[in-house]
């Protein structure tokens, strides 16, 4: 039979120890492959976490904002509430005929001041009424915008 020589067993020996020496080497590239994506996520988890940061104190920032909006549409509700009462009671006085002898008064000539007197008018609806009806004043002669 055949016998194998020494320097056979010596090449085998050899190309198994390349065959492991290459076997290593890409471990270790392997290695230093995962420590380098292990250093790049770590970059990555560092600028997410400002990023994280970042956007907290841009949320902290706009609920503030967001509460002194909401403490203004409060009032202006407030506001609106109160004008639309007056509105209805502006209103429920012109149905009920409440402003009609002040209306009368308004034709024929009365100051403003005598309006707000009389029928407890503000300025502002004694001026109104004296400036919308004393218009039927002018036509007969008479100054509308006498006081």
């Amino acid at each position: 039979m055949f016998a194998p020589s020494p320097l056979v067993g010596f090449v085998v020996f050899v190309v198994l120890g390349c065959i492991a020496l290459c076997g290593y080497r890409l471990g270790i590239r392997r290695r230093r492959k995962r420590l380098a994506d292990l250093v790049s996520l770590g970059r990555t988890n560092s600028e997410v976490d400002r990023g994280i940061e970042e956007l907290r104190q841009q949320l902290t920032i706009l609920s503030s904002s967001t509460l002194g909006v909401a403490a203004r549409v409060e009032k202006l509700a407030g506001d609106v509430s109160s004008v639309r009462n007056r509105v209805n009671e502006v209103e429920e006085c012109a149905a009920a005929g409440a402003y009609t002898p002040a209306i009368k008064m308004a034709e024929s000539g009365c100051r403003v001041e005598d309006l707000v007197h009389h029928f407890g008018l503000s300025l502002g609806e004694a001026e109104l009424l004296r400036k919308l009806h004393g218009e039927h004043a002018a036509a007969d002669g008479r100054d509308p915008t006498r006081h």
